[in-house]
């Protein structure tokens, strides 16, 4: 090893060693960082409870195929949490669409066989669209919002911009905060999570209706209140 590289080498580790995220955290990110969390943690109880009950009838015969897509869509969604409050927003956006690939995968596999055989996610979001699931209203609206979120972080994942270009070129560059990444990133999960979680209620809504009133309390934070009463059955 040069006496050079050996010398970044070692301000690499030093880096490592006294990494640091205490210095970014202000009231504007506690404030975003709260928002994520409150949506994730929802999803990350569903996404429990299913765990809990996977064999049960209530979850009309959910694959143990599909349970691990969702799983992976719900890791994907705290990884990208983990990115954003380091600053690493491309990163973070490009793993949200990565949840999107997942869930649709998890969440059609029993309607689409083939859904997780094609490599275009817009072809499979034509075919989804197609599906009986997704003819009804609340469904349909959810199903283009994931898409419409698609298609935003595609152009972070192809750098359709300049701005979409985050220009890193040393890892000093982090721990970072801007806060206009952060209520972005924010807002597109929190929506992300919402459009999951519902469509999940509504089709396992039997097994909705036998979780624990105090877990019910926490999924319903990642319910927007206009499909509450749908899945309340109060229509």
């Amino acid at each position: 090893m040069s006496r050079e590289v050996k010398a970044d080498y070692d301000i690499l580790i030093d880096f490592i060693k006294n990494y640091s995220i205490e210095d970014i955290v202000c009231n504007d990110f506690e404030k975003s960082l709260s928002a994520f969390h409150k949506k994730y943690y929802a999803y990350l109880t569903l996404i429990g409870e299913i765990q809990n009950n996977i064999l049960e009838e209530f979850l009309n015969n959910l694959t143990t195929e599909q349970f691990n897509y969702l799983t992976e869509s719900c890791s994907d969604i705290g990884t990208s949490f983990f990115n954003l409050f380091h600053g690493a927003y491309k990163s973070s956006k490009l793993i949200l669409r990565s949840s999107i690939e997942t869930f649709i995968k998890g969440f059609t596999k029993d309607e689409y066989s083939d859904v997780t055989n094609e490599t275009s996610l817009y072809e499979v979001f034509r075919v989804v669209k197609t599906l009986p699931f997704f003819q009804s209203a609340v469904p349909k609206e959810l199903i283009e919002n994931i898409h419409n979120i698609y298609k935003q972080l595609c152009a972070d994942v192809h750098t359709a911009h300049e701005s979409h270009m985050e220009r890193i070129s040393a890892l000093s560059h982090f721990p970072k905060y801007s806060k206009d990444e952060v209520e972005k990133i924010t807002q597109l999960s929190s929506k992300l999570i919402c459009n999951y979680t519902t469509l999940i209620c509504i089709k396992f809504n039997l097994f909705y209706h036998q979780i624990h009133y105090k877990n019910l309390e926490i999924i319903k934070n990642g319910i927007e209140k206009k499909h509450r009463p749908l899945i309340n059955n109060t229509l």
